[in-house]
């Protein structure tokens, strides 16, 4: 089994899990991977339209790039 821990883009690390209950409950060799933990976090610009722009109404599409003066998904981050 694969387990990949993202962290929501913000905290953790993969092996915060104990992987060897699941490995001795389910008859399983378990393989933990971190997956976008580093200090830059993400540059997602979903996160941009929805952390560093105002909020859009309901269903409307995000705004087409370029994202001038925004965070361009940076703003997880914490330096």
């Amino acid at each position: 089994m694969l387990f990949i821990h993202g962290g929501s883009y913000m905290e953790g690390t993969g092996n915060m899990f104990d992987a060897s209950v699941l490995a001795a409950y389910g008859n399983v060799i378990v393989v933990s991977m971190n997956y976008r933990l580093g200090v830059l976090g993400t540059a997602s610009p979903w996160l941009a339209v929805t952390r560093g722009m105002p909020p859009l109404p309901p269903c409307a599409p995000p705004p087409a790039p370029p994202y001038r003066g925004h965070a361009m998904g940076f703003s997880d981050t914490q330096l």
